[in-house]
């Protein structure tokens, strides 16, 4: 899943690190394709990585990580934010709390996020997503019914979103986005989602704050 550990910054693909021993040459698998951007170009920085897998505040985070993201991004005047969330088994963010748009983040209602208010203070509108309607007994690896939040915008109009979460596609037809269904619920069972399992190479935009805070 290339998105857990690859961050893309305008010309500059940011290689993490991995802290479970088990996914630690995770990026093996993408190194060719790495290279071939690289070669054409592209700036490719690897972040430091642990020896020492015992002082994280989490399974997926430490605070020297986030201090050296902060760091290297400061140049290009990218502000780097911590976001905690009521979550005893901390994974990935993209199943507790998603960013439609400016403006727009969806939150999972049993993993609320501790800076809502700050959101709601900075002009956002905060939602809590619909119950997952993923069968309890599905296969699961590594993952949760909470795979449904696990979904790619394509851009601020258009969602890919699994195809039996209908009640998440109303809630998205709700707030003005189009779903786009996709039937991948068979890959959920490997761990992962729609946003997992891409990751966003070349984008259009210009560098704006949307979150005015420390």
């Amino acid at each position: 899943m290339p998105r857990d550990f690859l961050l893309v910054v305008g010309d500059e693909l940011i290689e993490a690190s991995m802290a479970w021993r088990s996914r630690y040459f995770d990026f093996v698998a993408y190194r060719p394709l790495i290279l071939d951007y690289w070669r054409r170009g592209a700036k490719w920085t690897v972040a430091p990585k642990p020896t020492d897998f015992k002082k994280l505040i989490d399974e997926v985070t430490n605070l020297t990580g986030i201090d050296w993201l902060r760091r290297h991004l400061a140049p290009r005047g990218i502000r780097v934010h911590q976001l905690t969330f009521e979550d005893p088994r901390p994974m990935h963010i993209d199943a507790t709390f998603v960013l439609v748009k400016p403006g727009l983040a969806l939150q999972n209602p049993e993993r609320p996020c501790h800076q809502t208010k700050q959101f709601k203070a900075a002009g956002w509108n905060v939602i809590d997503v619909p119950i997952p309607l993923m069968n309890k007994n599905h296969p699961m690896w590594l993952g949760s019914n909470w795979l449904s939040m696990n979904v790619l915008m394509l851009d601020p109009n258009r969602v890919l979103v699994e195809a039996e979460e209908v009640t998440i596609q109303k809630m998205y037809e709700d707030i003005g986005v189009k779903p786009i269904p996709v039937k991948m619920r068979h890959a959920n069972s490997i761990g992962g989602g729609f946003h997992c399992w891409s990751c966003d190479i070349r984008r259009k935009g210009t560098l704006q704050t949307y979150i005015d805070w420390d």
